[in-house]
């Protein structure tokens, strides 16, 4: 006999935005993604908090920092490590305090060829060999 109705959730996937990110969403922010909106087929948020902290643990994901609100306490802003310079700029940007101390991040560097020299020049040798026969 059956006790429950309740179906197992166990296997569900989370959906980890790209950039930076609030678990939930902030009224006054409403520009910056949450992490709740990504996973809105989780049936409850504290599977979703569990999976945030484990994740932390693993060193996944990284806390960038907090966002002030207009009431309450502010909320934590994450990103998905390695956390790049771009990310953390943008988060600044956005309003973020972002911490001092982040752990690994990395500065990308764009590499782009130069207008002028579109053309790649390539050199080749040509090497003889001399074959020695014996008699």
């Amino acid at each position: 006999m059956k006790k429950t109705n309740r179906q197992n959730k166990t296997g569900l996937t989370v959906n980890w935005p790209t950039g930076f990110y609030t678990m939930e969403t902030c009224s006054s922010h409403s520009n910056i993604p949450s992490l709740w909106d990504h996973n809105q087929h989780f049936a409850a948020l504290i599977t979703l908090r569990v999976r945030l902290t484990n994740a932390i643990e693993n060193k996944e994901v990284v806390k960038l920092g907090t966002l002030k609100g207009s009431k309450g306490r502010p909320k934590l802003v994450f990103a998905n490590a390695p956390v790049t310079q771009e990310v953390v700029d943008a988060a600044r940007k956005a309003g973020v305090v972002v911490d001092d101390n982040i752990p690994n991040v990395v500065n990308v560097v764009n590499v782009a060829p130069i207008a002028n020299e579109t053309e790649v020049s390539t050199v080749s040798e040509t090497v003889e060999t001399n074959v020695v026969q014996t008699v």
